[in-house]
């Protein structure tokens, strides 16, 4: 498996757990199985032995790879690269690892609205009506993104 490019975010300083956006969306639904997976470093996926679960999560990865395939997103794999787009007005695909080491998380935006430098986080989904873990996962990547951001989202 290829390694993910990793862009960090803030001073190097973390040194915990890393916490993801998928591990605060899988605490929502039983924190049980996500402290079993950090105490014994196992990952949470291996923790879901039912078929059907796997089978929504791999309807949502294949929907999500359709609309990014797709749509008309500026690609963006490395990070020198990123610093070229960031101040426009594009969306953004970059399958790279955040990491926010001032808060010890990391994740993966399925987008980014780079709107100028501000940095808007947009997460596809395939269900109609917004769920309390959705608007999670915007928050999430709202506060991962935060050290990077060079425009004020209020203007």
């Amino acid at each position: 498996m290829d390694r993910i490019p990793t862009i960090d975010l803030g001073e190097k300083r973390w040194r915990g757990i890393w916490v993801s956006k998928n591990d605060i969306v899988e605490f929502l639904r039983c924190r049980y199985r996500v402290y079993l997976s950090h105490v014994s470093g196992i990952p949470v996926r291996e923790f879901k032995d039912s078929e059907a679960i796997w089978a929504i999560i791999e309807k949502g990865i294949k929907f999500e790879t359709t609309i990014i395939s797709e749509g008309q997103f500026q690609e963006v794999n490395l990070e020198k690269d990123l610093d070229t787009f960031v101040h426009q007005d594009l969306v953004l695909h970059t399958p790279m690892l955040f990491r926010n080491h001032e808060l010890g998380i990391q994740g993966i935006p399925d987008l980014i609205n780079a709107g100028k430098g501000k940095l808007y986080p947009v997460e596809i989904k395939m269900h109609k009506n917004i769920t309390e873990s959705d608007e999670l996962e915007l928050a999430y990547y709202w506060k991962l993104l935060e050290p990077y951001r060079k425009g004020n989202p209020k203007s």
